[in-house]
C-alpha cells in the first residue's frame, strides 16, 4: 500500500513538471518580445544594417537615391522602432478575440508562426520596405502571443503555483530574451558583417521551437469545458491531480464550471460590461492596475530597452557592452523580485 502511495506521489510530481515545462516552453512568447527589443536596438545603429536597407546617408552613390538628411534618418528609426509596438497592439486584439473561439493552444501556433514568418521577413530585409513589413509582422505576432499565453499559462497551471508561472511569464521572459539578444548580437557584430541578419534569424528559430513545442502541449482546461469538451478537460486535471484523486479533480472541475456559470449569468443580465470595472469593488484594483503599466511606461525603460545603444554612443561609452550590462541587471534583478513578493505581502498584511 505503501509503495503505491508513493508510486502515485511520484507520478503525481512527474505531471506537475511536465506542466510546468508546458508553461516553461510557452513564456518562449515573452523571451521573443525581450529578444527583439535588444535585436533592433543594436541592429538599427549597425553601419551594415543601415547600408544595407539604404537608412544611412553613407550608403549614397551616383545615381542612388537614399536619406541625406539627420532628421529623415532618424524619422525612418523611429519608424521602424514604433512599428513593432503597432503590431503588437493589433496582434494582441486578433489573439484575445480567437482565443475564445478556436482555443489558446491553436492562437498560440498561430501567434508563434506569425512571429517567425516576420522574423524571416526581417532577416533576408534587402530594402526598407521589406524591413518594415517584416517588424509590423512580427509585431502582430508576439502582440498574438503577449495576449494568449499569460491566460494560458494561468489556465494550465496548478493553483499553488499559478500566480508565479505567470510572474515568470513577463518578470522572467522578457530580460532573459533581451539579454539573449544582448549577448548574441555582441559576439555577431564582432566577427561578421552581416550580423544582424543572423540574429534575426535566431529570433525565427525561437519561434519555430515555440511552435513546435505547441504541437505536444495540451489544451487549457478552462476553454475545453466552455466548449462543451468535459472529457477532454478531465483527461487533463486528472493528469495534474492523479487519476486515483477523482475528488480533487472533480472540486477543480466544479470551481471552473461555477466560474464560467457566472460569466454567463453576467452577460445574460447584461452586467458583464466595463461599467463593473468602476464599481466600489473592483475601481481601486482597476486604479492599480492601471498606474502601474502607465508609470511603467513613464518612468522610461521602453525607452532604454529601444534607444540604450544609441544613448550610450552620444555619451562616448562603449555602447554594446553597456547595454548587455544593463540587461543582465534586469535579467538577475527580476527573479530577486519574484522571489520576495510573496514574503513583501505577509509582512504587509500582517
Amino acid at each position: 500500500g505503501k509503495r503505491r502511495v508513493g508510486l502515485h506521489l511520484i507520478a503525481i510530481k512527474m505531471n506537475w513538471c511536465a506542466i510546468v515545462l508546458c508553461a516553461g516552453f510557452a513564456t518562449l512568447g515573452a523571451f521573443l518580445y525581450g529578444y527583439h527589443n535588444g535585436a533592433i536596438n543594436i541592429a538599427k545603429e549597425d553601419a551594415n544594417f543601415r547600408r544595407t536597407l539604404k537608412i544611412s546617408n553613407s550608403s549614397s552613390t551616383a545615381g542612388e537615391s537614399s536619406c541625406t538628411d539627420d532628421v529623415e534618418e532618424s524619422a525612418l528609426i523611429g519608424l521602424i522602432v514604433s512599428s513593432y509596438p503597432l503590431g503588437c497592439s493589433i496582434g494582441a486584439i486578433i489573439g484575445g478575440v480567437l482565443s475564445q473561439f478556436i482555443g489558446r493552444r491553436y492562437v498560440i501556433m498561430l501567434g508563434s508562426s506569425v512571429a517567425t514568418i516576420g522574423a524571416v521577413l526581417q532577416a533576408t530585409s534587402f530594402h526598407l520596405g521589406m524591413f518594415f513589413a517584416g517588424t509590423i509582422t512580427d509585431g502582430i505576432g508576439i502582440g498574438i502571443l503577449f495576449m494568449v499565453v499569460p491566460v494560458y499559462v494561468s489556465e494550465i497551471a496548478p493553483r499553488k503555483i499559478r500566480g508565479r508561472m505567470v510572474l515568470v511569464f513577463g518578470g522572467i521572459g522578457i530580460p532573459s530574451g533581451f539579454l539573449s539578444s544582448c549577448l548574441v548580437n555582441l559576439f555577431l557584430l564582432r566577427y561578421y558583417t552581416f550580423g544582424w541578419r543572423i540574429s534575426f534569424g535566431v529570433q525565427a528559430t525561437v519561434g519555430a521551437i515555440l511552435f513546435a513545442s505547441v504541437i505536444f502541449m495540451p489544451e487549457s482546461p478552462r476553454w475545453l469545458l466552455k466548449s462543451g469538451k468535459e472529457k477532454k478537460a478531465e483527461k487533463f486535471l486528472k493528469m495534474m491531480f492523479g487519476s486515483n484523486n477523482n475528488e480533487q479533480v472533480n472540486a477543480e472541475m466544479n470551481l471552473i464550471k461555477d466560474a464560467l456559470q457566472n460569466e454567463d449569468e453576467m452577460r445574460k443580465k447584461k452586467t458583464y460590461i466595463f461599467k463593473n470595472l468602476f464599481t466600489l469593488r473592483t475601481a481601486h484594483r482597476v486604479a492599480l492596475a492601471v498606474c502601474l503599466q502607465t508609470f511603467r511606461k513613464f518612468c522610461g525603460i521602453d525607452i532604454i530597452s529601444q534607444y540604450s545603444v544609441t544613448i550610450f554612443n552620444q555619451l562616448g561609452i562603449p555602447s554594446l557592452e553597456a547595454t548587455v550590462a544593463v540587461a543582465a541587471a534586469g535579467a538577475l534583478s527580476a527573479p530577486f523580485g519574484i522571489c520576495i513578493i510573496d514574503k513583501v505581502h505577509t509582512l504587509v498584511e500582517h
